[in-house]
Parts: C-alpha cells; structure tokens; sequence
C-alpha cells in the first residue's frame, strides 16, 4: 500500500474513532508534486476539531515567501504526505434554518430574500456579498455533531 493511501487509512480510522457519529469521505491522490489527502464531511465537527486530528499526517506547509515547501513536521512513527485539506460542507438546511433566525430573531437580511442573493448592504457591514457567504461565516465556528438546536 502507498504512504497516501496508509495515511488516508489510519486518518479515516483515528477520525472514525473519535468522532462515530459523522461520517467522513477520506481519499487520497499521488501526483508529480508529491501527494495529498483530502477530507470531506457534512455538518458535524467544525474543521478546526478535525483538523487537530489529520494535520500531523502534513509533512510541512508551502512558504509563498521563499516559493519553497517547508518540511516542518516529519514523523517516522505515521505514513505522512504534502498536503492534507478539510472540507465541511453545511447542508442546506441548516443554512435556511439560520438564514430563517437571522431575518426573524436578529433582523437581519430584511432585503434578503433568500441566502443566495447578493447585497451591498451585506458587503457594507459584513463584508460578504451574500447571505449564504455569511451564514457559512458563522456556521464554520459551529460544532453541528449533536444537530442543529437553533442557536447561533
């Protein structure tokens, strides 16, 4: 078995181990770069918990200063590649759950209405072109293992 693919392995694995209820879409990739894995899920665990978890199996990081590849965190005791990405996904209805509390509870978005729409109020005050854009702001601090409670 390749590094990538024990690594995806025992990243899948450790993650299972800690967090049984979300279910993680882990897939490796070998490239003339190097490698890398990607971890995917839905709602769940915000990315900063995961990422505790699956940045040890990142040998390093890429300096934009020096346009170099930093080997910074090599272990021999782990299979380790380039680079290790988390991608949370919200499900949509989560996101109108909140958009939902926000125009109601917050009055927020009373030109909105729906999250795609695009305001240069939004951009104005928070710098996001569209309530979605803002509604993944705020969910990206939100731990959704339990399910959403209604409270942001």
């Amino acid at each position: 078995m390749s590094t990538h693919a024990q690594a995806a392995k025992q990243i899948r694995i450790e993650l299972k181990k800690v967090f049984p209820s979300t279910t993680f879409r882990v897939t490796s990739k070998t490239y003339s770069g190097g490698n890398s894995i990607r971890v995917s899920w839905i709602d769940g665990q915000t990315s900063e918990q995961v990422n505790k978890i699956i940045d040890k199996y990142q040998h390093g990081n890429f300096d934009g200063m020096t346009d170099s590849y930093e080997m910074n965190n090599c272990r021999s005791d782990i299979s380790q590649v380039k680079y290790v990405f988390a991608e949370r996904e919200i499900s949509n209805d989560i996101k109108v759950a909140i958009f939902k509390i926000l125009q109601e509870s917050y009055n927020l978005f009373d030109t909105v209405s729906n999250i795609n729409d695009t305001s240069e109020l939004l951009m104005k005050h928070w710098g996001v072109w569209t309530a979605g854009q803002y509604i993944n702001r705020i969910t990206s601090k939100l731990d959704l293992s339990n399910g959403f409670k209604g409270e942001i």
